[in-house]
């Protein structure tokens, strides 16, 4: 059937849907999964309902017949729908008319994960080769759904790892511009003390030069400058 290839889980069971209907040459597939709590997570069918609006959502907890073989872990044939209790209260034949359908457990080991049916519009349409050829398709399912699981579980967290690596690179350029930011507020003050402090320092012996007191004050006032930068730098890593 082609049906382990790595997909996703939407994909692979709208696939296999269409394969079990062409397999059986019946109209209508459909296939349930569910959680050990037997609430539905996904739904596939394929073959058009007569009645749209009464399609089944993809919510809420599994019908009567699939608890049947959720709960004994076997398949089952209903020659006719409307004369079994448990597949005549099933939405999801009712929303695509079906009247026989055979319904086959995907069998985990350690649960019945969903179920696979097949289905005709007319009684009695549904006959054990069928049975046989469903189930074949089931055991092959159940290895996909791992694989796709498998995938989609991958996916999420390569998804998650290029999230992070995209915040960290964000974060390192911020890391970068920051950097910048102080060296440029270090190097002003810094550049303007070592320049009136070179030219103290050539004119020390000079009683006739004038300026020292002043540019004693600038250097003072820079180095203050260059106090609050430093200030600001311990307050932001603390």
């Amino acid at each position: 059937l082609g049906i382990n290839a790595v997909m996703t889980l939407d994909t692979l069971l709208k696939m296999v849907a269409k394969e079990a209907t062409i397999l059986t040459s019946r109209p209508w597939a459909g296939i349930v999964l569910f959680n050990s709590n037997r609430e539905i997570t996904h739904m596939e069918s394929v073959g058009a309902p007569e009645n749209p609006q009464n399609t089944p959502g993809t919510s809420g907890r599994i019908g009567p017949l699939s608890e049947w073989i959720a709960d004994t872990n076997r398949r089952i044939l209903v020659e006719d729908v409307r004369t079994d209790r448990r597949a005549d209260a099933e939405t999801l034949f009712k929303s695509a008319n079906i009247r026989s359908v055979v319904g086959c457990p995907l069998d985990a080991g350690h649960r019945v994960i969903g179920v696979v049916y097949v289905g005709d519009s007319s009684p009695g349409a549904i006959e054990d080769k069928h049975v046989r050829l469903i189930s074949i398709v089931c055991d092959q399912l159940v290895i996909a759904i791992a694989k796709s699981t498998l995938y989609e579980s991958l996916r999420r967290k390569i998804d998650g790892y290029e999230k992070q690596i995209g915040e960290l690179e964000k974060v390192n350029q911020l890391k970068l511009e920051y950097v910048s930011h102080v060296s440029h507020e270090l190097r002003t003050p810094l550049t303007s003390i070592k320049a009136y402090v070179e030219t103290i320092t050539q004119h020390l012996d000079n009683p006739d030069f004038k300026e020292k007191k002043a540019f004693l004050g600038i250097v003072s006032k820079e180095t203050e400058r260059l106090i609050r930068v430093v200030n600001d730098i311990l307050n932001l890593s603390n």
